[in-house]
């Protein structure tokens, strides 16, 4: 393989995808593919957001360069969303980075490529100021890592909007693929004006700061990541004693924390967050978010990082042991796979594990900051199916107690208490020949449960027989053993033989009134013009919660309803049409005497692959705005000259 003879060394804050570009137009090379097969032996001329198959450029790097794999990924932003990838997903992505053998999948680049929160732009943005100096320092401009994040559409360093084009000659800094990149000004830039200096601003710079901040210090991977947020969500009352996350109360409070605004300006929804949020396996969906609820939570994320009280979990994080010895990873390198459930009481957390492969269970306790930490101390709840049929087999082949205790390495009285269970059970178990035994304990368990289903339906029977008007409630309370059993068993016979909890719905009706309330809903959604499109969240953030439970829980049943909220969305076209004077008035206050089309294409990028006939609209509503604030000028000289001529 033959080395390079040079590659160049990065400007500050320089994206990775700048240094390519600068060795493509130092190489001589006329096709970037060219280029990139030279590099990373990628028959491709798109410039990715993170290189694959750098092994292949380290093998080729010139002598004595300093060039390594984390050097490479600290001018991209994998740093930062290494930490929000699961253990699994992470091992692809490493793979494709350093080998790019990872068949057609590009692991790499499907990283932030989210449709609500992507971390970096599609799009590669330049500020005018930026390229102008670069220039004259270094003699060529080149892509700042820092200008490329999707919540940043200014340079933290001149404040002025960032661009994807020149304002004054209309030229694009890069192609399609980013193969063609500026290095040198095309205009003087001289049009461009500062940004307005309010909260929204503050608040991203701030989020940058805590973004960089997190990428240049962070060190832990997502389990000890998530393992933290939980701690401190615990510690804040966002986690009930069952261990479930009150993730609607942590949302609402976000949103009051950051202000609505703010968050809309970084497109963040409350209905976005509602499914996969706080699940540690779709993390990096989030990262943005994670960041703000991080200092939500520490008050910085340097605090979050440095906390030493939120090191670790109660337990840990996965894997956690099985200590049954019949289970096929007792003991062996294989991964258990058991599931942990927190429950926080006062000063103590129980965590109730189960195998997911044999069926132990077991609990643990956490008192106040202390722990076994060698799980040594633990409490058997159930043994589990698999430790189960093992030991009717070897009773059914004819080991007796002591010796199924023995082979099982398990409690004599563990053992003994379930062959006095199948003894009560009066089956003619002798009776199997050795080729049945396996099936021999399903035989067990069904007859067992017969017998109980029958037991409990009978007294379910008689309470029916001594309190014919009795509810279901009240047969709840009164045999809620059996109640229980048989709603997990045998739902169907319990519903066909006692009364409903309540009276069911007339759906017919109640979809003809929900149906008039989205109307409502609607009408109150578009009068009280809000800065973000209407979706179904801000129609059905209008009415009643319960009205909201029951769109949500019969959507089947409510197909009027439906079709009202489904029409009532509006549409991107629609959307971009009546946020127009809003952004009117924003380039007026930001020195623009004509605003025009052009000049909003420029300054929002979401308007640039709108149709022609949007466009027209959008004239049509610009010639009444300039039309208005005529008549409003005109109307204001006409008093002053009627005020001068009376003085």
């Amino acid at each position: 393989m033959n080395k390079l003879l040079f590659f160049p060394t990065p400007y500050p804050d320089e994206d990775f995808r700048s240094v390519v570009y600068r060795y493509h137009v130092r190489s001589g090379n006329s096709d970037f593919k060219q280029t990139k097969i030279e590099l990373f032996n990628l028959n491709s001329e798109k410039v990715s957001t993170i290189p694959r198959n750098i092994s292949f450029l380290l093998n080729k790097m010139p002598y004595g360069n300093f060039y390594n794999k984390e050097y490479i990924l600290a001018l991209t932003w994998f740093p930062f969303l290494r930490a929000f990838l699961p253990e699994d997903r992470l091992i692809n992505v490493n793979e494709d980075i350093m080998y790019g053998k990872t068949g057609s999948y590009n692991y790499a680049n499907r990283i932030d490529i989210q449709k609500h929160f992507p971390l970096v732009n599609k799009v590669i943005n330049y500020c005018p100021i930026c390229i102008k100096e670069d220039f004259e320092k270094y003699g060529e401009a080149y892509i700042h890592l820092h200008h490329q994040l999707s919540f940043i559409n200014f340079c933290p360093l001149h404040h002025v909007n960032l661009i994807e084009k020149c304002l004054e000659c209309g030229k694009y800094f890069t192609n399609k693929y980013a193969s063609s990149l500026t290095i040198k000004p095309c205009c003087d830039y001289s049009c461009i004006k500062k940004v307005k200096i309010d909260t929204i601003f503050n608040f991203k710079l701030k989020l940058l700061s805590e973004v960089k901040y997190f990428k240049q210090y962070n060190r832990m991977d997502s389990q000890k990541l998530f393992a933290k947020i939980l701690l401190l969500l615990g510690n804040k009352n966002y986690i009930s004693n069952k261990g479930v996350i009150d993730k609607t109360k942590l949302i609402e409070d976000l949103f009051e924390k950051y202000h609505e605004d703010c968050l809309f300006s970084l497109g963040i929804e409350r209905e976005t967050l509602t499914s996969k949020f706080l699940n540690p396996q779709y993390m990096a969906n989030f990262s943005i978010i994670y960041i703000l609820l991080m200092c939500y939570l520490a008050g910085t994320v340097e605090n979050f990082l440095k906390n030493k009280d939120t090191s670790s979990l109660p337990f840990g994080s996965e894997p956690w042991p099985c200590h049954n010895t019949v289970c096929p990873t007792y003991n062996k390198k294989e991964k258990p796979k058991v599931n942990c459930r927190r429950t926080f009481l006062d000063n103590t957390t129980i965590g109730s594990f189960t195998c997911n492969i044999c069926g132990f269970k077991y609990t643990r306790k956490y008192y106040d900051g202390i722990s076994d930490s060698d799980g040594k101390k633990y409490n058997v709840t159930n043994m589990g199916e698999l430790w189960r049929n093992k030991v009717i087999k070897l009773y059914l082949e004819g080991s007796n107690v002591r010796k199924i205790a023995e082979i099982l390495n398990s409690k004599h009285s563990t053992v003994a208490r379930l062959v006095r269970n199948l003894k009560k059970t009066n089956l003619a178990y002798r009776e199997c020949a050795p080729t049945d035994l396996p099936d021999t304990s399903l035989l067990v368990a069904s007859v067992s449960r017969d017998k109980r289903r029958e037991k409990y339906r009978a007294k379910i029977m008689r309470l029916k027989d001594l309190y014919p008007k009795i509810t279901r409630v009240a047969i709840k309370k009164i045999a809620n053993k059996e109640y229980s059993w048989l709603y997990k068993r045998d739902l169907k016979w319990l519903n066909d033989n006692i009364p409903p909890v309540r009276e069911r719905l007339n759906f017919a009706h109640l979809d003809k009134q929900l149906q008039h309330k989205i109307k409502e809903a609607t009408r109150s959604a578009y009068n009280s013009n809000p800065p973000s499109r209407i979706r179904k969240g801000t129609i059905l953030r209008n009415l009643d919660l319960k009205d909201r439970n029951q769109i949500v829980s019969h959507k089947e049943k409510l197909p009027k309803t439906y079709s009202e909220l489904e029409s009532s969305i509006e549409t991107i076209e629609e959307y971009q049409i009546r946020h127009v004077p809003s952004i009117y008035l924003q380039l007026k206050s930001s020195g623009y005497i004509n605003v025009t089309v052009d000049s909003i294409l420029a300054f929002r990028r979401s308007y640039r692959k709108c149709s022609n006939e949007t466009k027209k609209r959008i004239e049509e509503v610009l010639e009444k705005l300039r039309t208005s604030e005529q008549k409003m000028t005109n109307n204001g000289l006409l008093e002053r000259s009627k005020y001068l001529k009376e003085e």
